[in-house]
């Protein structure tokens, strides 16, 4: 397992890639933009090992996520492969520090 703090810079999207691992991405600040959709802070999306994808800032600010994989990470760029459109299993949750609460987070659909 890795964890690691990722910062793109706005307007910055790493095209079509795969990893040989899971991996989530908590949201901290900012828009993380993906194949699928744009999630904002405090929003975990999880994507499966091997998928497809395309990752990285929106074009009006930077973004920069808690990064954590299951495995080894390496990435490995795709080529004239379609993206599949499968939306990521996405987590929303709120503030726990600031609001003392449990660590509850909701699935969305």
């Amino acid at each position: 397992m890795e964890i690691r703090l990722v910062r793109y810079p706005k307007g910055v999207i790493n095209v079509g890639h795969t990893h040989p691992c899971a991996h989530g991405m908590c949201v901290l600040d900012g828009n993380l933009v993906t194949h699928e959709g744009v999630y904002g802070p405090r929003t975990f999306v999880w994507f499966p090992e091997g998928e497809v994808m395309e990752l990285g800032a929106s074009t009006e600010t930077d973004v920069t996520v808690q990064f954590i994989t299951n495995k080894p990470f390496r990435i490995d760029c795709v080529h004239n492969e379609r993206i599949r459109r499968k939306r990521p299993n996405v987590i929303i949750g709120q503030n726990v520090a600031a609001s003392r609460q449990s660590h509850v987070m909701h699935e969305t659909t």
